[in-house]
């Protein structure tokens, strides 16, 4: 009997979970859909964030795809409606085209998304950043 459990990419075994209080030992949770993502460059590709619209059960999930050792990661956005078909996606490739990674997203009353991590800045390192997208993926 395999007593791990997926989250985001990382493995932690039950009593891990049920510690941290997310799961109990007797929750047998019935899996609804799964999902994966291979970027385009082929490396390590990480879901770090998830959120879910409360007003039509859509899903987000954010992180970074490796797309090519000239250019790093870019953040990577996408949606997923209630039934886990994707909906749409969004990338960001800050200026220097170096190591961007979305941590974090929320979603607003709105239905607007936003999003926050961290991109590299040609002389001035490593820098924050937060960017607010439409339902449909634009910036705003």
């Amino acid at each position: 009997m395999d007593l791990n459990a997926r989250f985001l990419g990382f493995t932690a075994t039950l009593a891990a979970l049920a510690v941290a209080g997310l799961a109990a030992a007797e929750c047998a949770p019935a899996l609804t859909w799964a999902t994966r993502y291979s970027g385009p460059g082929g490396g390590t590709d990480l879901a770090y964030g998830t959120a879910i619209n409360p007003a039509n059960g859509d899903v987000y999930v954010v992180g970074s795809e490796y797309v090519s050792p000239a250019q790093g990661n870019n953040w990577r956005i996408r949606r997923y409606n209630s039934a886990g078909t994707l909906q749409n996606t969004a990338s960001y490739d800050g200026a220097l085209s170096g190591d961007d990674v979305c941590t974090y997203v929320a979603v607003d009353q709105a239905g607007g998304v936003i999003v926050s991590g961290f991109q590299e800045v040609a002389g001035q390192g490593i820098n924050w950043l937060v960017r607010k997208y439409s339902e449909s993926g634009r910036v705003e």
